[in-house]
C-alpha cells in the first residue's frame, strides 16, 4: 500500500506520537472487544475515534470510528473486522508531515 501522507500543523508536533500510539492502542482494543462481541465497548470505541481524529489532521481516523460505531450499532461482526482491518492497514501507512 502507498504511504497515506497526513499533513500536521507544526504545533502539534509533541502531541502526535502520543496521538499515534493511542490509535494502535485502539487497534488492540477493538480486537478484544470483536472477539468478545462486546458492542457496547466498540460503540464507545468508534464514537471516541470520531471525536479525535478531526482535531489532529487524521480524518480518516474519524471516518473509521464512525464505521466502527455503526457496524456495532448494527451487530455486524464481518463489518467490524474489516473496519479494523482498514485501521490496522491506516496506521500501517500513514505518514505525518509537519507544516
Amino acid at each position: 500500500m502507498t504511504k497515506i501522507i497526513v499533513e500536521v500543523d507544526s504545533d502539534l508536533a509533541d502531541l502526535v506520537p502520543k496521538f499515534l500510539a493511542n490509535r494502535q492502542k485502539d487497534l488492540l482494543k477493538i480486537g478484544d472487544a470483536i472477539d468478545r462481541a462486546d458492542n457496547s465497548a466498540l460503540l464507545i470505541i468508534g464514537h471516541n475515534m470520531k471525536g479525535v481524529g478531526g482535531g489532529y489532521g487524521f480524518d480518516e481516523v474519524t471516518e473509521l470510528g464512525k464505521r466502527i460505531e455503526a457496524a456495532a450499532k448494527s451487530g455486524d461482526q464481518a463489518e467490524l473486522r474489516e473496519q479494523l482491518t482498514q485501521y490496522k492497514e491506516y496506521l500501517a501507512n500513514v505518514e505525518v508531515r509537519y507544516v
